[in-house]
């Protein structure tokens, strides 16, 4: 009788459909971390936020427990959400998910790559690359020790995955010792441990195959060496880095267009007190950079502290380094929240 005097139809429906699966990625929070790789192969991932700015010239902070002369060699900045595409020094490619790879504290030592990934005994992490998907409209471009240069798609090395697969075949002596995301027409910019530069447009490198060698980048001196290779972006200069902790940014539009397979122009004069290059990276004068040593040592500052100066400028102290400590690794960190103190 109460029913039939206060009831009123339904309102809940109940549907019989197929329940749709849980991708376990939306369970995870999209942040930036820095991902760390040792020499002997161990690899963490940290917050970004774990790490302060300091004033230029600071003595940076403790970032790992190391053991048996091991130190860290790689840096990379990147998305829980992105995948890390690992290229080694024996020319192969590796990718996993970054937030795959475990998260620790500061000052601990790591995971084990090869717990991780396939990799060989005799192969090393040489390059990093971070990106949302595999796309046909996306290239890989690759640069080695010799300066031997190639392109080819990201969706080449969508089943890379923790197995490998051959991404450029090398020369005897030779090693891969960077990777670049582009379009397959940008500028690209070499930049030699000496300090020479070369500038040229990406299209005078043809798409490759996976098992191709690639041509000839840069001209280099018989006791030169490729040390970076940078994408020209708008708006952007190059900051390039020596090993004993010298620095400094540039404009791109201090280097003309040169044909590949050329010298290029002086970028850096190196001398006895800055040492070779061991790397450049494209920034704004907003970005944060984040420099480390061989002994484990991490500086982040503000690149408003790093001047821009000319072709020929040694650059400024960016890291006080006491031998036998030398500069091993740079990444840039781009600010999202400017002007909010840390």
């Amino acid at each position: 009788d109460i029913g039939k005097k206060y009831g009123d139809p339904r309102r809940t429906e109940i549907v019989v459909d197929e329940v749709e699966e849980i991708n376990i990625e939306d369970l995870i929070k999209k942040e930036d971390v820095v991902v760390l790789v040792s020499n002997k192969g161990f690899v963490k991932r940290i917050p970004a936020t774990a790490y302060r700015s300091q004033g230029r010239g600071g003595k940076g902070s403790a970032t790992a427990k190391l053991k048996n002369d091991d130190f860290l060699e790689h840096l990379f900045i990147a998305s829980t959400h992105d995948y890390l595409l690992f290229m080694t020094s024996e020319g192969k490619a590796y990718w996993t998910k970054v937030h795959e790879i475990p998260e620790a504290n500061r000052i601990a030592r790591g995971t084990p790559i090869k717990t991780l990934l396939a990799i060989s005994a005799n192969e090393e992490i040489t390059a990093i690359l971070s990106f949302p998907e595999f796309s046909d409209q996306t290239a890989i471009f690759m640069a080695t020790r010799k300066g031997i240069v190639k392109k080819s798609l990201t969706s080449d090395f969508s089943n890379a995955k923790s197995r490998g697969i051959r991404a450029i075949s090398l020369d005897n002596g030779d090693r891969l010792i960077s990777a670049l995301l582009t379009s397959g027409k940008d500028e690209i910019v070499l930049i030699s441990r000496k300090g020479n530069a070369l500038r040229f447009n990406e299209d005078l490198v043809r798409r490759m195959g996976r098992a191709s060698r690639g041509v000839q980048g840069i001209r280099l001196s018989n006791d030169d060496e490729l040390a970076a290779a940078l994408r020209v972006k708008t708006g952007e200069q190059m900051l390039i880095v020596s090993e004993n902790g010298m620095g400094k940014r540039i404009e791109y539009d201090n280097f003309s267009a040169h044909g590949r397979a050329t010298r290029g122009q002086i970028a850096y004069r190196t001398t006895e007190k800055t040492g070779e290059i061991i790397g450049a990276l494209s920034v704004t004068a907003e970005d944060d950079l984040v420099c480390i040593t061989s002994q484990g040592n991490i500086l982040r500052l503000d690149l408003r502290e790093v001047p821009v100066m000319g072709k020929s400028a040694m650059g400024v102290r960016i890291l006080n380094i006491v031998k036998p400590d030398i500069l091993v690794g740079c990444a840039r960190v781009v600010n999202e929240s400017a002007g909010t103190e840390e």
